[in-house]
């Protein structure tokens, strides 16, 4: 769809995600788990507001349904990211 409607997708990482990554790198794994699996259910939950505001408000209807077919993965990952928080979270720093 990015192809046919001219889109560009990013092939490299961003200046934020290699500051995140560095900050991540330097605490220790229980930490490391516990932070990043905060911010995966995060951005999940960020992903998920901005496909269903796509699927409702976008003036593209292949794009609209585009955003509404790839919503159920979205909430399945969502899960799996705030089930894996949960152990994460249970781990000792």
């Amino acid at each position: 769809l990015a192809d046919k409607k001219s889109v560009s997708i990013p092939a490299t990482i961003t200046q934020d995600s290699k500051e995140e990554n560095a900050k991540l790198e330097e605490k220790s794994s229980g930490d490391y788990g516990k932070i990043f699996s905060e911010m995966v259910v995060e951005e999940h939950e960020k992903a998920i507001k901005m496909y269903e505001k796509a699927s409702t408000d976008s003036k593209d209807l292949e794009v609209g349904a585009w955003a509404a077919k790839k919503l159920p993965v979205l909430r399945t990952l969502l899960m799996k990211a705030e089930a894996c928080k949960i152990q994460c979270d249970k781990v000792k720093s």
